[in-house]
């Protein structure tokens, strides 16, 4: 995986996402868990949301995660941002449209260009880190 789609819990990282891409993914350091971000594009606007992939067995380490799309209008004054305490546990992507747990980017709220500008945060919840 390229270096650009590598994270490290507790810190943020900033990523230009292509519009062509409906998902996109990250993995933690060299060899951690994926996350996946997908995008969907519906009539209100854009649905993006975050999922782990990865099984629900003890040992697999449960997630947080604040993410916030910043539109460059006006030099960066409009952001929106989501929050989760628990980021949802899949086995594989689906493209089913999300019922909840998703940030909306309303359509007056994108920026004409062909990549969105998205900054995550990851957590890891420190009770499941100190079991291992």
């Amino acid at each position: 995986m390229d270096i650009e789609n590598q994270f490290v819990c507790g810190r943020p990282l900033c990523t230009w996402w292509r519009i062509s891409e409906k998902v996109f993914v990250l993995q933690e350091s060299a060899d951690g868990p994926l996350v996946v971000l997908q995008r969907f594009n519906k009539p209100g606007g854009w649905y993006v949301t975050v999922n782990c992939i990865a099984p629900c067995a003890p040992g697999v380490g449960e997630f947080s995660y604040e993410l916030s799309y910043g539109t460059p209008m006006g030099g960066y004054k409009h952001i929106m941002t989501f929050k989760s305490s628990e980021m949802n546990r899949i086995h594989k992507v689906s493209f089913q449209t999300p019922e909840k747990d998703f940030m909306l980017i309303p359509h007056y709220f994108q920026y004409p260009r062909n990549s969105l500008k998205m900054t995550i945060c990851i957590k890891k919840d420190m009770k499941e880190e100190g079991e291992d």
